[in-house]
């Protein structure tokens, strides 16, 4: 019989696996820590920990190095979520090229108008809010793995056109991927051909601060820019500027404050 933790909400599916085959929770001296966003820290090393299994891609906010030393395997879980976050993508997408969320705000401001009024007020704005269509964009994928082909295929169907850059992709994500995708030999070709950037990477020293002042100045002058995976792999200083300085339009991003996943614009 071996025993579990778990940090933040795993599906009940997963642990009704677990528990159908004589695993066990144990808060105090587990066998295996499960988690998704959860920091973990030497600290949360017991003597009998064996294994930590992450349900996500990353394993950045695991000290790898360091389980590796006490002989702690770390196992993660990619593609498990990566419908879920493609969805999150698209979602991203409209709402940087739609005022949904301004036409939102604006007619919260009209309380108090009766109907008449209320129709009035919108017809005269709403232009304000119609932005554009994605048919017919370019969107550039950074990073061709289970997420950025699955978002690949979607865009495809949408009607917009894709530009992919993966150094490092594999065969079965090359397999995945729809015909018509141009292949960009470099980030600066995607960056400079794209209507839209959907980052797609793991955090790592090699990809820390990616987005930065100097890629920046490479993007398509009004271009959105989204990124799902890790915050780190953005600079927010130099994002902030290029925003204010109108070298890109809209940034989409989801982080944690306080445990509370925001959306910023």
């Amino acid at each position: 019989m071996f025993t579990y933790k778990t940090f933040n909400n795993i599906a009940e599916d997963g642990l009704n696996i677990l528990d159908g085959n004589h695993f066990h929770i144990d808060e105090i001296n587990p066998d295996s820590l499960i988690l998704r966003s959860q920091n973990l820290s030497i600290e949360d090393f017991n003597k009998s920990l064996k294994c930590i299994g992450r349900a996500g891609a990353g394993t950045n906010n695991i000290p790898v190095n360091e389980a590796t030393e006490k002989g702690i395997v770390v196992f993660n879980t990619p593609g498990a979520n990566a419908n879920a976050v493609k969805e999150l993508v698209v979602c991203g997408m409209l709402l940087s090229s739609r005022g949904i969320i301004q036409g939102n705000i604006y007619s919260k401001t009209l309380s108090g108008q009766n109907s008449v009024e209320l129709n009035k007020s919108m017809e005269s704005q709403k232009k304000n809010f119609k932005g554009n269509e994605l048919k017919g964009k370019t969107l550039g994928i950074i990073g061709l793995g289970a997420i950025g082909s699955l978002l690949a295929q979607t865009a495809e169907v949408m009607g917009m056109k894709i530009i992919g850059y993966d150094p490092y992709i594999s065969i079965d994500a090359a397999w995945r991927l729809p015909k018509d995708v141009e292949k960009a030999d470099s980030m600066d070709y995607l960056l400079n051909n794209s209507d839209y950037v959907s980052i797609h990477v793991p955090l790592v020293e090699a990809t820390k601060d990616l987005i930065n002042k100097e890629s920046l100045q490479k993007f398509k002058k009004g271009s959105k820019l989204i990124n799902l995976s890790r915050g780190g792999i953005v600079n927010n200083k130099d994002i902030i500027e290029a925003l204010d300085s109108k070298i890109i339009g809209t940034f989409v991003t989801m982080c944690i404050i306080s445990k509370v996943y925001c959306i910023y614009f």
